[in-house]
């Protein structure tokens, strides 16, 4: 298929006609990636992502284990140099 300016080609493998090819796999892949993918409303599963704010409240709740973490880091990044 060429266009019509400047006689480009457009489809050189013909992936236009890949539907025609294999008519199941498009609806078959689109069922997959139903649960995953809506553009539409808003997720209905919860989301595993924190806020800042909840980040925050954790790290004023718990002093003692970012402490902790605190230690790991600086123990882990002096093993890597």
């Amino acid at each position: 298929m060429r266009s019509p300016c400047y006689g480009h080609i457009i489809d050189p493998y013909n992936y236009n006609k890949f539907t025609e090819l294999e008519p199941d796999y498009v609806p078959e892949n689109a069922k997959i990636a139903a649960e995953y993918l809506n553009i539409i409303t808003k997720r209905s599963e919860p989301s595993s992502e924190i806020t800042g704010e909840q980040l925050l409240q954790v790290i004023r709740d718990n002093p003692t284990l970012v402490q902790q973490l605190a230690e790991m880091v600086k123990n882990q990044s002096g093993k890597e140099n």
